[in-house]
C-alpha cells in the first residue's frame, strides 16, 4: 500500500549530467510486480549544485513522464537488463526536457556568478560579451557534441569554455590564451575545477583533440589535423584545401576535413 520514491543514481550530481543508474529500484520493482514510474528532474545542478554552499537564483522544474508497464518486455525481461534500458530512455527524455526549457539565457547567471570576484571590469566585459552573443553561444552549443574534445585558442577571459562545459558536463576542452593575465583569471574560475577544462601555458600539438576552437583575433592561421575547425566571433579568413565550409552562420564558420 506504499508509493516509493527511488533516486536511482544514489548521489546528487554537480552536473546536468544523468548519471550511471543502481539496480535496487528496479529489483524491488521486479520482485513486488510494480510498474515504473519515471520522473525528471530539471535546474537542480543550476540551482543547488553538490558540494555549494548557498542556493542560486533559477528554477526546479519536475516533470512526471510515461509510465513503464511491469510486463512492457521491450526494456528487458529481468531488473538487470531494465535497469540499462531505462537508464538509456530517461537519458533521452531528459535531454529532450533540455530542449525545451533551456533557452539563450538559462547559462546567464551561472556564467555571471562564476566571475563574481573578478575585478569590476572583468565581470563587465564578461557581461557586454554574452549580452551581445547570447544566441551565437546558444548556437554554437548546439553544433559542437557533447563528447568532442576540443583545443580553444581564444582571447576573452574564460566565458567560452565556462558556457560550453556548463551545457555538457562530458566535453573535454583544453584553452590557449595568449594573453598572460587573461589566462590568470580563468584558470582561477570555480567551473574549471568543476568540469573537464585544462588552461595550457603552452600551445598543444592537437593531435589529441577532435576540434580546434578559435576565437582569438591574433590566431596566425595555423591548423595542424582536426576533424573541424571552427571560427568563432573572428573576422579571420581561412583557406586550406584539407577542410571544406559546412556551416555559415553570422559569428560561426564551421570546416570540416575532407576524406
Amino acid at each position: 500500500g506504499y508509493s516509493l520514491v527511488v533516486f536511482p543514481e544514489a548521489e546528487r550530481s554537480m552536473t546536468n549530467k544523468v548519471k550511471r543508474f543502481h539496480k535496487g529500484a528496479f529489483f524491488l520493482a521486479e520482485k513486488y510486480g510494480l510498474d515504473v514510474l519515471p520522473v525528471y528532474i530539471h535546474g537542480n545542478s543550476e540551482v543547488m549544485p553538490k558540494n555549494d554552499f548557498m542556493i542560486h537564483d533559477g528554477a526546479i522544474t519536475v516533470k512526471v513522464g510515461q509510465r513503464i508497464l511491469k510486463d512492457d518486455l521491450s526494456f528487458g525481461k529481468n531488473y538487470s537488463e531494465r535497469t540499462k534500458k531505462i537508464q538509456q530512455y530517461f537519458r533521452k527524455e531528459f535531454a529532450k526536457t533540455r530542449t525545451e526549457l533551456e533557452d539563450e539565457n538559462y547559462f546567464r547567471n551561472a556564467l555571471f556568478n562564476s566571475f563574481l570576484y573578478k575585478e569590476n571590469e572583468v565581470l563587465q566585459a564578461v557581461k557586454n560579451d554574452f549580452d551581445s552573443n547570447k544566441t551565437h553561444y546558444f548556437n554554437l552549443n548546439k553544433i559542437i557534441s557533447p563528447k568532442e574534445k576540443i583545443l580553444h585558442l581564444s582571447g576573452d577571459f574564460g566565458q567560452t569554455d565556462v558556457l560550453l562545459a556548463l551545457n555538457q558536463a562530458e566535453r573535454k576542452i583544453t584553452n590557449y590564451t595568449s594573453d598572460p593575465e587573461r589566462r590568470a583569471i580563468a584558470k582561477q574560475n570555480y567551473v574549471a575545477k568543476r568540469r573537464n577544462l585544462n588552461y595550457s601555458d603552452t600551445l598543444p600539438d592537437g593531435k589529441e583533440f577532435d576540434i580546434l576552437l578559435v576565437s582569438d583575433e591574433n590566431w596566425d592561421g595555423n591548423t595542424g589535423d582536426f576533424k573541424r575547425i571552427i571560427l568563432f566571433k573572428i573576422n579571420k579568413s581561412f583557406r586550406d584545401e584539407r577542410y571544406s565550409m559546412v556551416i555559415t552562420q553570422k559569428e560561426i564558420r564551421v570546416f570540416e576535413k575532407v576524406n
